[in-house]
């Protein structure tokens, strides 16, 4: 739970694997963060909590990162998608290597939810095997 500066509660966003629930001290502040942190994210709007009488925030607009991961994780994740492509390419794609790859990329998703979209291919790739997938 967060704080603001004035004691009321803050409003966030928990993230899971592919949503983003928002909340906070009242249903109009909820719905802002709502929209803040899908911007830029391929969403459906019935997943959007109740609008209101304002414009929604245009995408790109009102948005900022709070955090962002270090250097270092952030060429991890560079080589490690390259590594996909590269799998992809030589059409061989090892499911224990694409679990530890989505694990770490999990990681990243906390920090950057724009990429939640592709996390959900990579799921969907790698449970391609099971009866009634992909």
């Amino acid at each position: 739970m967060k704080i603001r500066w004035d004691g009321e509660l803050a409003a966030e966003v928990f993230v899971y694997v592919d949503d983003g629930r928002p909340t906070g001290p009242t249903e109009f502040l909820a719905w802002q963060a709502g929209r803040a942190y899908g911007a830029g994210c391929t969403r459906e709007e019935y997943r959007t909590p109740r609008g209101s009488e304002r414009p929604p925030l245009t995408p790109g607009l009102g948005w900022h990162l709070s955090g962002m991961v270090s250097q270092e994780k952030w060429d991890k994740t560079k080589r490690l998608i390259r590594e996909m492509a590269d799998m992809v390419e030589q059409d061989c794609l090892p499911l224990a290597r694409l679990l530890q790859i989505r694990g770490f990329l999990m990681y990243v998703v906390h920090t950057y939810p724009w990429i939640n979209p592709y996390m959900k291919g990579l799921h969907l790739t790698i449970d391609s095997w099971r009866p009634l997938r992909g």
